[in-house]
C-alpha cells in the first residue's frame, strides 16, 4: 500500500513540475522585450523613455512613424530655462545606426552616431519662436535613423525608432 502510494506521489509531482514549467514558458512567451531608453538631462533632472515606437530594429512604416512623432501623449516632462543645455543620451545600438533631434515634428538637428549630444536650450527656443510666437513648451522626438553616409546601411534609409519629450519653459 505505501508502494502504491509513494509512485502516485511521484507521478502527481512529476505531472505538476511539468504543469508549471509549461505555465513558465508561456508567461515568458508572453512578456515584451524592452525597447532601447532614451534620456533627457536638464542640470541636475533626468526624464527616461522607452520609445513610442520600435519594431524590434526593423524599420517603421511610414503611416506609424508619423503617427509617433505626432501623437506625444503620456510623453515624460522636464523644465528648461533658456540658459540650459540640454543633454541627449540614447543606448549603443540607437547611436550604432544613427539618430536626430526633432522639434515638433521636424528634423531639428544634425545626425549623431554617439551616444550623448547637448544642445542649448536657447537655440532650441529661438527656433521655435521665429513665427513671432511665444511658447511655453515643446515636444522633442529623438528619431532613430541611418546617417546620410551610412554606407552600407544607405541601402536602408528610413525611421526605425520614435522616442518623445516634453520641454516646458520655465521663465
Amino acid at each position: 500500500m505505501t508502494s502504491m502510494l509513494s509512485r502516485l506521489r511521484g507521478r502527481h509531482t512529476r505531472a505538476l513540475a511539468a504543469a508549471g514549467a509549461a505555465f513558465a514558458l508561456v508567461a515568458l512567451s508572453a512578456c515584451e522585450k524592452p525597447t532601447p531608453m532614451t534620456t533627457v538631462t536638464v542640470g541636475s533632472d533626468s526624464v527616461y523613455s522607452e520609445a513610442a515606437c520600435y519594431n524590434d530594429g526593423k524599420k517603421l512604416t511610414e503611416e506609424s512613424f508619423a503617427t509617433c512623432v505626432e501623437d506625444a501623449k503620456e510623453a515624460p516632462s522636464i523644465s528648461i530655462d533658456r540658459n540650459d543645455s540640454i543633454k541627449v543620451g540614447v543606448e549603443p545600438d540607437v547611436a550604432e545606426r544613427g539618430w536626430q533631434i526633432w522639434l515638433e515634428g521636424q528634423p531639428f538637428d544634425a545626425f549623431a552616431d554617439s551616444t550623448y549630444q547637448s544642445v542649448d536650450a536657447s537655440i532650441i527656443v529661438q527656433a521655435l519662436q521665429r513665427g513671432g510666437q511665444e511658447v511655453d513648451s515643446v515636444k522633442m522626438s529623438i528619431v532613430e535613423t541611418p546617417l546620410p553616409d551610412a554606407g552600407e546601411q544607405q541601402a536602408q534609409p528610413g525611421y526605425y525608432g520614435v522616442w518623445n519629450f516634453e520641454l516646458e519653459l520655465s521663465e
